[in-house]
Parts: structure tokens; C-alpha cells; sequence
């Protein structure tokens, strides 16, 4: 049986997540996260996520940004120092400085996607660096996933808007002159697509796909190709729209979004 694995930006995305049947959440802390625009949790609301998830059965992973500078690194060891004491002991990293650095803290490092995962000796070098886990490129075909050697457990992307790129500075800052990046501002394009511009880590943007990558009427594709578990990641989704979509994925209830894409899994499909 495949795991789900939910992100959870507040107390109330852990509690919808742990109630609607993930296996595990993952979330930022502090001023380290994937996408500095969500919403962190402070130590007290750590330590209540973290008390909440280990009654229920529920694992919990430390999200680091994709983001890290070398000045940053102190206030990270201190970051997750706090975390360790709180009991959190799993980690997921996306480049490999946040991996070497989280393992010498005493974390079990999972590979996040930005870690180029592409075929299988990557996997076998993530085993012998002594990864827990691997999120698979999201730019790899199911058959591609299929043949690759899963070494370690491997996970792949299975719900959300998919990243396309970072850009070094703030394209809103610099357009408007103001800083309103908490908001989801839209980047329209010359065939009228809108694709979502949300806040990165020291004042950068994150551009997300115009569409959301939607595959849980697909299950029977991806649940036969040896993978361990798959990820679901929310963005620009309110609270209801994420219980919708893990309901989806434990095959309960018919949400399906407007307008979605497959991503490029069925890419020359054979």
C-alpha cells in the first residue's frame, strides 16, 4: 500500500491532513521552508503539530527551502536544533548542502525533488549517502519511473501546481515597487494562461504551472510501478480544496479540478 504524504502550513492543514488518511505531513519552521510564502509555524505550533500527528500514527517531516545561501547557515543549524528538541527527526532536503547539514545534525534525510533524481544510479548514490527516501523527477515518463532501481523508497509527485522556475529577484517588487507577495499575483502570458507567482526564500518568486497536476483517477498506472509513496503538493489550494483532494487520492469523494494536466508522465506513453 502506497503512503500519502500531505504538506501542512497551519495547525488546521495537520489536522485536515491527519483526519482525511495521510500517512505523513511535512512543513516548514521558522524562516526556512520551500516557499518562504507559506505560512511557517512558530516552536509552540511545531510542538503541538508534532504531539497532534504522533498520537494519531501520523510521521512528520522538516521542509527546507530550495534556497540556501551560506550566511543562512547558522540561523539554519539553530532552526533545526530547535526542531530535534521538539522530537521532529526526519528531514526533507532538496539540495545537497541542506542534506549534509541536516545529517550532521542527527536528522534521517529524505531527497526531495530538487535534488535531480533521474535514473538509478543517482538512486544508489542517495542509498550510500544513506538517504531514507527519494522524490523522483517530476520530469521523468511512467515507464521511465518504472525500470529505475529503487535502492531506497522512492516517492513521487502526484498532485499540484509543478514549479517552473525561481527568479534571483522579486519580478512583483520590481514591477509595482511594493512588496505584495503574501497575495497569489498571476503572470499572464500571450495565450492568456495565468500562471501563479507566490513569495520565495530572501525576496525571490516562485512561478507555478498555470495548471495542476491531477492523477488520482489514474491510480491504477502509477500504483504498479514500485513506488513507495506519493506526494501531494498544495500551493495556492484554501483549506477545504486540500481536504478535497486528499479525500480524492483515498479514493473517497469526486473532486477533480477545473482545469489540470497529467504533467509530462504520459510524455510518449508506450
Amino acid at each position: 500500500m502506497m503512503e500519502l504524504l500531505s504538506p501542512a502550513g497551519s495547525m488546521e492543514a495537520v489536522t485536515a491532513a491527519v483526519q482525511n488518511g495521510a500517512d505523513a505531513v511535512y512543513f516548514g519552521y521558522g524562516d526556512f521552508n520551500a516557499r518562504r510564502g507559506a505560512k511557517n509555524f512558530t516552536r509552540e505550533e511545531a510542538a503541538a503539530a508534532v504531539s497532534y500527528c504522533r498520537l494519531r500514527g501520523c510521521k512528520v517531516n522538516l521542509t527546507l527551502n530550495t534556497l540556501l545561501t551560506d550566511r543562512e547557515l547558522p540561523q539554519l543549524e539553530k532552526e533545526l536544533t530547535a526542531l530535534r528538541e521538539l522530537g521532529v527527526a526526519e528531514a526533507l532536503a532538496g539540495t545537497w548542502g541542506a542534506v549534509r547539514r541536516a545529517q550532521r545534525m542527527d536528522f534521517q534525510v529524505r531527497g526531495d525533488y530538487g535534488l535531480g533524481v533521474y535514473n538509478s544510479q543517482a538512486m544508489k548514490e542517495l542509498r550510500r549517502l544513506g538517504l531514507l527516501s527519494a522524490t523522483l523527477s517530476f520530469e521523468l515518463k511512467f515507464p521511465q519511473i518504472r525500470d529505475i532501481s529503487k535502492t531506497v523508497p522512492t516517492e513521487f509527485i502526484a498532485y499540484g501546481r509543478l514549479p517552473l522556475m525561481i527568479t534571483e529577484n522579486c519580478i512583483i517588487h520590481n514591477h509595482c515597487g511594493r512588496h505584495t507577495c503574501n497575495n497569489v499575483n498571476l503572470l499572464t502570458d500571450r495565450k492568456g494562461e495565468r500562471f501563479p507567482v507566490v513569495k520565495a526564500w530572501g525576496c525571490r518568486n516562485e512561478i507555478l504551472n498555470s495548471k495542476k497536476l491531477f492523477l488520482a483517477d489514474k491510480q491504477k498506472d502509477w500504483q504498479k510501478l514500485g513506488l513507495w509513496g506519493a506526494r501531494l503538493m498544495f500551493t495556492t489550494e484554501n483549506a477545504l480544496e486540500c481536504a478535497q483532494v486528499l479525500e480524492r487520492y483515498m479514493n473517497q469523494g469526486k473532486y477533480q479540478p477545473n482545469d489540470f494536466t497529467r504533467g509530462l508522465y504520459y510524455r510518449d506513453v508506450e
